[in-house]
Formats: structure tokens, sequence, C-alpha cells
């Protein structure tokens, strides 16, 4: 792949600087097989900066080579002292390290971090391990260490992703704030912004409504190179999805053709009776009564740390088995019982983790997941190149082939847990179509924080609440989304 950014910048703010630039890759080669790149990121005053372009495009890797987690090949590199970084790297990274949500906070020992802990709604979780929280909570606290550093370069890659909808406003006010000054003027009592310190932010991002207002600047990664130029907000989402569409992938309706209808199996999907999860004297979840039966397609709706990947994890595994193994700092009791058909696929952000590391090769992990035969699947999703290592695929890539073997599998129940996330528009736009079409012939759960994707097919809804029952278990018509 050919990856050339352009030096030069266009910028019609007032707010563009002619300072020497903060960050810079200058002839840079990141990877094996990649074009010398050229990139610079300039201070906070000049507005913020993103980069956009498909899965496997590189912006990943740019970010880590910014903060310094990842070596350049050859060519120059010039970075701050003071970085941060936001990525699913980071999470899983944190998950690794199996301390509580205080110790992840560098047990509060300063005004920035106290702060944020407070913003991010943290405090009920502070002794609670980071293995026991749910995913958009782990986001929330690598939010609040990194921001807490005050560093001079922040790298939020795919940052909104777990994080529902009033997280997601929380933060953006947040990081605009940050950006402008206005955060250091709450933690430190500075008396005006020219005084504060600001942060710089570098987004990478797969969806347009991410963007902060404070991003004047736009790099894209296309295979026929790449450009840097002025933030045009205008039908951006149509651009992103104009940017990352591809020819070499098959029609979902031809994939799933191919496919063939779902395996046989028992009768029974699931059956939940009284079901509750909790970690020490923490409730999880909370007197679930819950059945599916085939034909009916259900969405999981809820907050952060309202249960739902709980609930899901609980789904993929015989009675009696907890598949949800948090290690002896995170005991979990289950009451109540559920029962679940055999015939079973899962994605999600906790599997996702748990595979990122391996070091075995695309086609393995189809194998390890039980979908051999699932490669033709997976090359008309995109995926051709089945011997690399899976921990070399960027993060979306590694989404699709875990999607690509969830589906090969044909099972009675499919599972997908915030399936979205790291995806670009193009392929999110696929999977999606994909899970519409696969409920078609299966019986889907559906778990997502984005209102934008509630399935048309999606006929019932279970909505869970933290620490407490379900406010609402019945047909899609009867919903109120704004319940509480």
């Amino acid at each position: 792949m050919r990856v050339a950014l352009l030096r030069a910048v266009r910028c019609s703010t007032a707010r563009c600087s002619s300072s020497a630039p903060l960050a810079a890759l200058r002839a840079a080669e990141l990877a094996h097989g990649t074009a010398k790149l050229d990139l610079e990121i300039m201070e906070a005053d000049a507005g913020g900066h993103a980069l956009l372009g498909r899965n496997g495009s590189g912006k990943s890797t740019i970010g880590r080579a910014l903060c310094g987690d990842a070596p350049i090949k050859s060519g120059a590199l010039d970075r701050p002292a003071r970085t941060a970084h936001v990525s699913f790297e980071a999470h899983e990274a944190l998950v690794r390290e199996d301390v509580t949500v205080y110790e992840a906070l560098g047990k509060l020992q300063t005004k920035a971090s106290k702060y944020l802990a407070v913003r991010f709604g943290l405090h009920p979780l502070l002794w609670r391990p980071v293995r026991a929280v749910s995913t958009g909570e782990i986001r929330k606290v690598l939010l609040a260490r990194a921001l807490a550093a005050r560093p001079d370069l922040v790298v939020l890659d795919n940052a909104f992703d777990g994080l529902d909808a009033p997280s997601r406003a929380a933060l953006a006010k947040l990081l605009s704030q940050m950006s402008r000054g206005w955060g250091d003027i709450l933690v430190r009592d500075m008396p005006s912004a020219k005084e504060a310190a600001r942060t710089q932010l570098l987004q990478v991002t797969h969806r347009a409504s991410e963007i902060l207002p404070e991003v004047t600047r736009l790099t894209w990664l296309t295979d026929e190179g790449a450009r840097t130029e002025a933030t045009v907000h205008d039908d951006l989402e149509a651009r992103m999805m104009e940017a990352t569409s591809r020819k070499d992938v098959a029609p979902i309706d031809d994939l799933m053709r191919d496919l063939g209808p779902p395996l046989d199996g028992d009768d029974l999907l699931v059956e939940a009776r009284g079901l509750g999860v909790a970690t020490g004297d923490t409730t999880i979840l909370k007197g679930v009564d819950w059945t599916v039966a085939p034909g009916e397609h259900w969405l999981v709706a809820g907050g952060n740390g309202a249960g739902k990947s709980t609930l899901a994890a609980l789904l993929t595994r015989p009675a009696g088995d907890d598949p949800i193994r948090w290690g002896p700092a995170a005991t979990r009791s289950i009451d109540g019982e559920v029962r679940t058909t055999r015939s079973v696929a899962w994605v999600s952000t906790e599997l996702h983790l748990r595979a990122s590391a391996s070091a075995q090769s695309a086609r393995a992990m189809l194998a390890l997941f039980g979908a051999e035969d699932a490669a033709p699947f997976a090359a008309g999703l995109g995926l051709r190149d089945l011997e690399r290592p899976f921990r070399a695929l960027s993060q979306g890539e590694q989404k699709l082939l875990l999607v690509a073997a969830a589906v090969a599998a044909r099972p009675r129940l499919l599972i997908l847990d915030e399936v979205t996330q790291g995806l670009d528009a193009f392929q999110r736009g696929r999977v999606l179509a994909l899970a519409e079409a696969y409920a078609a012939r299966g019986t889907l759960v559906f778990v997502t924080h984005h209102a934008s994707e509630h399935l048309k097919c999606l006929t019932h809804v279970l909505h869970l609440v933290q620490d407490d029952a379900p406010v609402y278990c019945g047909a899609r018509g009867g919903w109120n989304p704004n319940l509480t």
C-alpha cells in the first residue's frame, strides 16, 4: 500500500499557527512495504487533527508511532515528551495489569485524576478490579488516566467505542475543554485560558459524528495515496463511506446464498429464570427472566455497566459453565439459571481481547473458532491473506475475521455484542447488512449503544439498567428507548 501524506495544510480558520509542529514524521517508514511518510501535527492552538481511512490503512500504526509505542523502520520521528494513547491495545494492556480502578487511576493522587474520576462517574467503581467492569467503563478509566497526565498530545484511537450515548456526549464536551485549556482551569484554578496548557488531540475514528468541532485538519489515507486538508464537516459521513468503499468484496446476498442454512439443533434458544450475577458486593444483573424463541430477534439495550455483555457471554456456554473468567481478584456469583442452545456463536469485545495477542495465523484462528471452512466467507469480506498472524491485522480486520468465523459456523443463535467497534464506514454498513440477512435464517441477539444500529429485523427488546431488574422485556413496539 502506498502511503504518502502532504505536508502542506490548507486551513481557513484563524486558529492556524505558523509555529513549529508539535510532532512530525519525516520520510518515515512505519511498516514493511509501506512508502515513506511525512506528517505534521501542529500545536493545539492550530486546531485538532483527525486520521481517516479504511481498516488496515495504517491509522493506528501512525498513532502508536507518535506515542512511541511503535518503532519506525527508517526516517525521523519528532514527538513531544508527554503523550498519551487511548486505544484497543491500551484497553488490552490495562486488563492484563489485574489492578483495581483506583490503582489504574494512580490512586487519585493528583487533582486532575480526582476531577476526571468524578467527571466520568468512576467513584462507584474504584474498588472493583478492572477486569470486572464493563467495556465502556474500562474505556472511561483509560480516558481519565490519559487526560489526568495533561499530555501535550493525546491520540484517541476510536476512543468513543464502547461508550453509551450520555458518556459519548460527556467525553466530547470534556475533550473540547481540554483542547481549549479549560480542563486545566477546572483542576488547577488557573485564572484564564491563555495561561492554561492545552492538549493537542489526534483522533483516529470511523464515525463522522465523533469528530470534535476543534478538529481543523483531516488526513485521509486511501489506496491512491493520502492528503491533508482543512476540515469540511458537510457530508463528511458520505465522504468517509466513499473513501473506505471497496470493489474486491462480495455482495452480502451472495455470501449468504453460498453459506447455506443454519445447522440443525434443539428447539431451545434462551431461557433465563431469576438470573443474577454479582462481583463481590456489586450486582451486575438482577432478576432477569428472559426467553428467546425461534423467529425472535432481540436488541439488548442499556447504559455502560448494566450487564449487557455479561448476559451475552453467559449465553455462549452450556448451563453451569461460567464463561466469564476474570481471575482470582474478581470472583463472581451467579443466581438463578440460564439455558441456551448449543448451536451459538458470539462476537464481542471480550472475545476480541482474548484473541488479539495470538501469534497464530488468521487461518488458524478460524479453525480455533470452529470455522475451518470459513476462508471463502472471510475472503468475501475482504480478508484474503489468511497466512498473516492474527495480531498483525488491524483492529477492524481482526473484528471482521471474528465475524466471518461466527457467521460461517451457521449457528442457530448469533450474538453480536458491539460488533461494529473498530470497523470503517463501509465495512460497518456491510456487517449491519450481514446481521439483517442472518436474521432471515437464524436468531439474532444484538447489543449496541448506537440508535442508528437498531436494525429493522429486531422484533424484541431487553432493556437493562445497572444494579436492578430489567426495565423492559418484550416486543419492540412497546419499548420506550428513554426508559431508565
